[in-house]
């Protein structure tokens, strides 16, 4: 017999604020509101200043 596996409670709220977040990316992206980083390191730079 197989073990028993609990499922996750799952935060709706907080699942429906990451798909907005992917969505308004994907639409930012769309109408062309993007940065190319030269590197790893430039990306991290942007990313510990916001």
């Amino acid at each position: 017999m197989p073990p028993i596996v609990k499922h996750a409670k799952v935060d709706s709220e907080a699942g429906k604020e990451f798909i907005d977040g992917i969505r308004g990316g994907l639409e930012d992206f769309a109408e062309g509101r993007y940065k190319v980083f030269k590197d790893a390191d430039e990306l991290l730079a942007c990313l510990l200043c916001h």
